[in-house]
């Protein structure tokens, strides 16, 4: 089941060039989007968190699902709750939040109910970006935490990876950003143990980011650089923009507005 990531909310700042009209720049702050096809390779990809937080819906490995229908006399339901995993992604890929939200708790009680715990970790993470996206920070921390621990449980350290960064995409937005800092950190430290770049990439945007909202500019700047580094070293075109777009921003903060015109530019 392929991947896919939708990159979400765009935030803009409200700061305009003094004669330059047309330059409005907007932070792009990520979180881990729903996915689909999430067990497939069990590794979550980290959205960057300055233009929207990160989310990735989670879907289930084609193969670990083929394996339980052909022992498990329950596959039709696994099957229907890997179907409802990716209706859900569908329908929040489509902004329909609500739907989304009754689609994957609809699913949720499936895996509980067959006893299948990354799925359930994987439907909790998901709505919880729900909740996030809402802006029901307390429910969408709860969700992630319950997945968080589960994760945890079953050694899956990319997920667990991707749901702090969630966490912290939400102690952000309460504007908690010492905690939001070391949510991302713990998530950032695991990305580099198991030699996820592209994770690590997003999660030291995500970290510049709110830097950037604490106002320390360098330290934002050299989140900003390192991540823009590993992206292009992957290639990573889209976030490569992303990155430069954030860039300008703390130009533009700095109030170096030929620097900030040129990375908008160039993103």
């Amino acid at each position: 089941m392929p991947q896919r990531l939708a990159w979400l909310r765009l935030l803009p700042l409200p700061l305009l060039l003094w004669g330059m009209p047309a330059l409005a720049m907007k932070l792009e702050l990520r979180q881990n989007e729903p996915r689909v096809g999430w067990a497939k390779r069990s590794l979550p990809i980290v959205p960057d968190r300055v233009d929207g937080h990160g989310l990735a819906p989670f879907a289930h490995t084609a193969e670990l699902s083929q394996t339980k229908q052909n022992a498990d006399p329950s596959a039709d339901r696994q099957t229907e709750a890997d179907r409802l995993l990716d209706e859900g992604i569908d329908q929040y890929n489509r902004s329909e939040w609500g739907a989304a939200l009754a689609t994957w708790q609809e699913a949720l009680a499936i895996f509980q109910d067959i006893g299948d715990r990354a799925g359930e970790a994987q439907t909790l993470n998901n709505i919880g970006i729900v909740y996030r996206t809402l802006g029901n920070y307390p429910a969408a921390m709860e969700q992630y935490e319950h997945s968080l621990a589960t994760f945890r449980e079953l050694g899956d350290r990319a997920s667990e990876a991707a749901t702090l960064n969630n966490i912290g995409v939400v102690y952000e937005s309460l504007g908690n950003y010492p905690e939001a800092i070391e949510q991302s950190e713990h998530s950032l430290a695991i990305t580099r143990e198991i030699g996820d770049r592209a994770t690590e990439a997003q999660t030291l945007n995500n970290i510049g980011a709110v830097y950037q909202l604490l106002g320390n500019y360098p330290e934002a700047m050299e989140q900003y650089e390192a991540s823009l580094a590993i992206k292009r070293e992957l290639g990573d075109r889209a976030g490569e923009a992303n990155t430069l777009n954030n860039i300008g921003i703390v130009y533009q903060l700095l109030g170096d507005y030929g620097q900030a015109l040129e990375y908008q530019e160039q993103s």
